[in-house]
């Protein structure tokens, strides 16, 4: 009976793992839709790229030790990378598109509302100056 508790608590602990992997895949696309929406240079993505894989290094490290007691395994960490390669062969292509598509717009719709915002206060400031100087 102690063998069946067993097994059930490893096949927990590669699903959780499994799951992460897909979470980090969904996280990353995240950062990517954020470095094409704001341009950043070749220095910004290689310190987004940085930060984004020691955070989820520690974010593995610390599931890991939680939900294996502190037994490191490589399977554990084969199945974190399987779930983000199967999120990326799967699901990235489309979560890319949903993400980006609505961002880009909302980006250049308030781009559009800030440029006649300022050109309106301009030209308010602009005729309070005339009316001043008369």
């Amino acid at each position: 009976m102690d063998i069946y508790w067993f097994v059930k608590g490893q096949g927990r602990i590669l699903l959780v793992m499994f799951c992460m992997g897909v979470i980090l895949g969904a996280l990353y696309d995240l950062l990517r839709v954020f470095r094409r929406l704001f341009h950043i240079g070749d220095l910004g993505v290689n310190l987004t790229d940085i930060c984004y894989w020691v955070l989820a290094t520690a974010w593995v490290w610390r599931v890991q030790n939680v939900a294996a007691e502190g037994v490191v395994r490589f399977c554990q960490l084969l199945t974190v990378a399987l779930g983000m390669l199967l999120y990326y062969i799967m699901m990235s292509p489309g979560v890319v598109w949903l993400l980006y598509t609505p961002l880009h717009f909302a980006g250049k719709f308030l781009k559009r509302m800030y440029r006649y915002i300022v050109r309106g206060v301009s030209f308010v400031l602009q005729r309070k100056r005339k009316k001043d100087d008369l």
